[in-house]
């Protein structure tokens, strides 16, 4: 059983433009996450990443076709980031402040949402679900990507080694999801839990030995 937080994990200030300058080397991953939901959404489709942090992957996203984007994070210091990177690609891509478990957003206004790393980080995993089921289209999906917490040691230290971090950086980042992150991941087991909680139609579970895919149907 993951952790019980106390309070939505938040990072601000310079941690942020720390933790935005240290994921931007691991770019390809981005890009792939990019591809992925390319593949999976028509052109005009109205997508929401939630929990974008810097926005790499709707960046990336923005660059393969003609979408309607939303990045909405609880960080100040990431929304700041995020319009920043935005404006210096050129790329239309709206980024507001919220929290997943209290959206900004009116009812069935997106045909894609997408979280990518951060579900671990939210105080109610059952809320975030309810919301994101408020605000998806009819016939619209939830894609949520996070950590598998039965990752071993070799497949973390192999997916670091390829963000292609100095020394020191690495050993630092191998810590985080040794001894962090995966710590407070959910379990296929949990998630199945959360998903009953909610109205979602059907849902699939794709797990790999580095993480998930969660997969929500309205």
């Amino acid at each position: 059983m993951a952790k019980k937080l106390k309070r939505d994990e938040v990072i601000e200030g310079k941690n942020a433009y720390m933790y935005a300058k240290l994921t931007r080397s691991d770019m390809e991953a981005y890009k792939q996450a990019a591809r992925h939901i390319s593949e999976n959404i028509s052109e005009n489709d109205k997508v929401l990443e939630v929990a974008p942090g810097p926005g790499y992957t709707i960046l990336e996203l923005a660059k393969l076709g003609k979408y309607s984007i939303t990045g909405m994070d609880l960080s100040f210091a990431f929304v700041e980031i995020g319009e920043q990177n935005a404006r210096e690609a050129g790329a239309e891509i709206k980024f507001c402040q919220g929290n997943v478990s209290y959206m900004p957003f009116e009812n069935e206004q997106f045909d894609f949402i997408f979280n990518r790393a951060a579900f671990k980080n939210f105080l109610d995993p059952v809320g975030a679900l309810n919301e994101m089921y408020r605000v998806l289209k009819p016939d619209g999906k939830v894609l949520i990507e996070d950590l598998n917490p039965k990752a071993g040691f070799r497949t973390i230290s192999d997916y670091v080694d390829n963000m292609h971090l100095n020394m020191f950086n690495s050993v630092v980042t191998k810590g985080i999801f040794l001894f962090g992150l995966r710590r407070t991941a959910h379990s296929k087991e949990e998630f199945e839990a959360f998903i009953v909680q909610t109205k979602f139609k059907d849902h699939k579970i794709l797990v790999n030995d580095l993480g998930f895919e969660v997969w929500l149907y309205k």
